[in-house]
């Protein structure tokens, strides 16, 4: 019984009732809902209140309105499942580590490596219990992948030993399934019909040469695969190393305070995807989609990496606070490819700086708070002109140039205009001559500088140009 086949019926409408679930603000007393196929405009999902209420899979979407006018109806979303379905395999890829994607909404994994791991079937089967709360599905386990996915289709729970009476109740179990249900042409479907056989166990008494003669090539394969006597190739599922999660909204959103709430259970979602490969995200990308307007890109950065959902909030919560909407929100996606490794930080653990903003965490926090553009840098240049020597940018450049530091005292401030002397001073130490030959900005500089102190006993920084000209260039603390 080396497969097992989780068959997720309702994967849309579990999503839909998780983000209620997660969302405070909403009344969750909930109306029967439907999710419909615009194809055959036939109901494909319904909740437990619609089938209480006769509502049937398969039903036109005219006859359920006829029995429940109070219905809430949805357009079923096949990309959206399979979005989530990737989701799921994210989940149990921890625990069962040879998954195969049955896209739109079912799941096959190969047990038999992972039973000697789990010590047995029951805690192997506890664990993915466990991951998969609280979604609603099928399953059942057999001897080959589609024997396990014929039965959770047909709406098993059952999990089969691996003893002759297990195999005994697997062969039973299989028997009763109709042949209406078999994933086969309508053609081989009526031929079946006409002939009598109604259910498996028939057709599998059938010599193989009569199914040749009377029946296409598509009947034998199934059969010789859903018996294990034919190999199937599959095509396992690798994690990806892109986060990216869409989420379309069931409400329309007005205030961009009101996004923390839906937008967090994606973080939560990326903390849980980023330390199950052991990384930190350095910069996170949230795309609001808006009604009838632009979209809006969010971007969050983290300059040290982050792995950790509510730091990500924080950030979040400082970059809503000064965003306007000009239109409601209808969808929201967030995607992060930009990660690294997790690096090994060490704290002390009587230190008093412990729990305190890293430098980096709170330029994050400034940046998000007031933009990137706003925040400057002082970045040295490798000039002997005092109002040349420095400079702001918003880019840090942390490779820069360490230059030795002067011979000379420079003040701690420094005017951005040298402005003429006008008061008597004293004159302490000097002068020091700053001379550039006009290699630099076309433009010569000659000065000799002094420390001196005014009658307010301020100390200064002042030079003196070969005109005789004096001037006050800086003041000291």
């Amino acid at each position: 019984m080396r497969w097992l086949y989780l068959h997720f019926y309702q994967l849309q409408l579990d999503h839909l009732y998780q983000e209620e679930a997660s969302d405070t603000s909403v009344d969750h007393q909930r109306r029967a809902t439907i999710i419909v196929d615009g194809q055959g405009n036939e109901v494909c999902q319904a909740c437990p209140s619609a089938r209480q209420q006769g509502i049937r899979l398969g039903m036109g979407l005219a006859a359920a309105i006829a029995m429940q006018s109070k219905l809430q109806v949805l357009d079923y979303r096949p990309l959206l499942e399979q979005e989530l379905l990737q989701h799921v395999a994210e989940l149990l890829y921890p625990v069962s580590a040879s998954l195969v994607l049955q896209t739109p909404q079912g799941l096959l994994l190969e047990i038999q490596s992972m039973l000697r791991y789990h010590r047995g079937l029951d805690n192997y089967w506890q664990q993915i219990q466990q991951q998969l709360k609280p979604l609603n599905y099928f399953y059942a386990n057999a001897h080959s992948p589609w024997a396990a996915q014929l039965l959770a289709c047909n709406g098993y729970q059952q999990l089969f030993q691996d003893t002759p009476e297990g195999q005994q109740k697997l062969k039973q179990s299989l028997a009763q399934i109709p042949c209406s249900r078999l994933p086969l042409k309508k053609s081989n479907l009526d031929r079946l019909e006409s002939l009598g056989i109604h259910h498996v166990d028939r057709l599998l008494k059938l010599p193989l040469q009569e199914i040749s003669r009377r029946f296409d090539e598509e009947l034998l394969l199934y059969l010789g695969r859903l018996n294990n006597e034919l190999s199937t190739p599959l095509a396992y599922y690798q994690p990806r190393e892109i986060f990216e999660r869409q989420l379309q909204l069931f409400y329309e959103i007005y205030d961009s305070d009101t996004l923390i709430k839906p937008i967090s259970p994606l973080l939560e979602q990326l903390q849980q995807f980023l330390q199950q490969r052991d990384l930190q995200a350095r910069q996170v990308d949230i795309h609001l989609q808006l009604r009838d307007s632009e979209n809006i890109t969010l971007t969050l950065r983290a300059s040290r990496g982050e792995e950790k959902a509510k730091r990500w909030q924080a950030l979040l919560q400082l970059r809503l606070e000064r965003l306007q909407l000009p239109a409601p929100v209808e969808a929201i996606r967030i995607f992060c490819e930009q990660h690294q490794r997790r690096g090994q930080e060490h704290a002390e653990l009587f230190s008093p700086h412990q729990g305190q903003l890293s430098r980096e965490q709170l330029l994050d926090s400034l940046q998000a708070r007031l933009g990137k553009q706003r925040i400057q840098f002082l970045q040295t240049a490798n000039s002997h002109i005092p109002e040349h020597s420095n400079h702001l940018s918003s880019q840090e450049d942390k490779d820069q140039l360490t230059l030795p530091p002067p011979d000379g005292l420079r003040p701690s401030f420094l005017l951005p205009v040298p402005q003429q002397l006008k008061d008597e001073v004293l004159l302490f130490y000097g002068p020091e001559r700053i001379q550039n030959p006009g290699w630099e900005d076309d433009k010569a500089v000659e000065r000799d500088y002094f420390i001196a102190r005014d009658q307010q006993g301020r100390w200064l920084w002042l030079f003196k140009t070969p005109a005789k000209h004096w001037f006050v260039h800086g003041y000291f603390a």
